[in-house]
């Protein structure tokens, strides 16, 4: 019996050594499109691989490699951190610019199971970090599972938490994101059992600010992305006279902001055909 334990002891601990992540530091010798030649500090070793740090990477830096198991290859190793910049590089490390998204909170059944919504505009192809952490509760047990949209289209990877009956659970999740120039529209969704609280997320990176310009009226208040309108909140009932607004400054209104309407005294709008989202 000894031995068979021995036996299990073993494998686990071959199995642990295989999937924990780990980190070495290294130095970044030359970039070819998105692919980083690093040279391990300790013994000059060099690799070919992504940078998946969140941050702008030069030759030079001083960074930290991670990689599952013992050995180290371009298939299992990325750039996880900028530990060091020298101090004489035309261009030093810039601040962290961080995007903040917009939460729902209820049942998981609501919003089709949108629970946060972020917008972004990437001046260049940035490397980015999507953070997230929600509180749920639920009287039965079962899961949740939160998946990450990105312009439209499923990212490899959801998040699946157990809750126990009358209990709490609090999933979260740091990933990095590699997005490309222009606007981009970030949306984690949650399918399974539970009530969200509360959740808060956000997106770091350099070069990256929010693509919305606010405009109030007296009519309405507004906010414009590159091809589209949303309106947050109606000033007044003859604008929706006898149908919401389908355009402001030739771009559509597609989007309407849950306080649209929001202390106006109607009791039934239309809503013009090119909207698309109601918040």
């Amino acid at each position: 019996m000894n031995e068979l334990f021995k036996l299990i002891d073993d494998r686990i601990k071959k199995y642990d050594d295989h999937t924990t992540l780990k980190s070495v530091p290294c130095k970044v010798l030359s970039i070819d499109d998105e692919y980083y030649t690093v040279s391990l500090i300790e013994n000059n070793a060099t690799y070919k691989v992504l940078n998946r740090s969140g941050a702008r990477v030069e030759v030079g830096d001083n960074v930290s490699l991670y990689y599952h198991g013992d050995i180290i290859n371009s298939n299992n190793a990325y750039i996880g951190a900028v530990i060091y910049r020298p101090d004489n590089s035309e261009s030093p490390i810039p601040e962290l610019d961080i995007i903040y998204g917009d939460s729902y909170t209820g049942d998981l059944s609501n919003h089709d199971g949108v629970m946060f919504t972020l917008y972004v505009m990437c001046e260049q192809q940035t490397n980015c970090l999507f953070l997230y952490s929600v509180n749920a509760n639920s009287s039965t047990q079962g899961e949740i599972t939160l998946s990450i949209y990105v312009d439209g289209e499923e990212y490899p990877f959801s998040n699946t938490t157990t809750i126990v009956a009358n209990g709490k659970a609090t999933p979260a999740l740091n990933l990095p994101l590699v997005l490309n120039e222009g606007v981009h529209e970030v949306w984690v969704v949650g399918s399974g059992i539970g009530v969200i609280t509360g959740m808060n997320g956000c997106l770091m990176g350099h070069g990256i600010k929010s693509p919305f310009v606010e405009t109030l009226s007296n009519d309405y208040d507004y906010t414009a992305l590159n091809t589209y309108i949303k309106i947050d909140r109606y000033n007044n009932t003859d604008i929706l006279n006898p149908i919401t607004i389908d355009s402001i400054d030739n771009k559509p209104v597609t989007n309407l902001g849950s306080e649209s309407f929001e202390n106006l005294d109607v009791k039934q709008v239309y809503i013009s055909d090119g909207v698309e989202v109601i918040e």
